[in-house]
């Protein structure tokens, strides 16, 4: 939301941080290959941009967003196309291919992901 809402208000230097770091966090995504249950997408890193695998039982708050286990259905499909629009929208604001290659990376693990991606009616 925040990375489109820079570029619609005309911020153009926070909508490009925004879009780096998505970029970056993309990239640095170990499981997009996956298969099964090794097919995750991970949404939240560390204040070191470590990226966040996993929970200690009993943990508080609202995990589902956090992971995205692309074998299972219901999920917070939501998530990943949100990225997806604003880097798509950055790179038809900017023009640099990153951007749109950032997108396409995110949309291939989509396309790997459970059917319920293109039906769930939660998400």
């Amino acid at each position: 939301h925040i990375g489109n809402t820079y570029l619609f208000m005309g911020q153009k230097d926070k909508a490009i941080a925004v879009g780096n770091r998505i970029v970056s966090m993309t990239d640095a995504q170990p499981d997009l290959n996956g298969s099964g249950d090794s097919l995750r997408f991970y949404m939240r890193f560390k204040d070191d941009f470590s990226l966040i695998k996993g929970y200690p039982e009993g943990a508080r708050g609202v995990k589902n967003a956090a992971i995205c286990k692309g074998d299972q259905p219901f999920q917070c499909w939501w998530s990943l196309g949100y990225p997806i629009a604003f880097l798509a929208n950055l790179y038809n604001y900017t023009g640099d291919k990153k951007y749109l290659d950032g997108a396409e990376k995110i949309l291939q693990f989509c396309l790997r992901c459970n059917d319920n991606i293109r039906n769930n009616i939660v998400s």
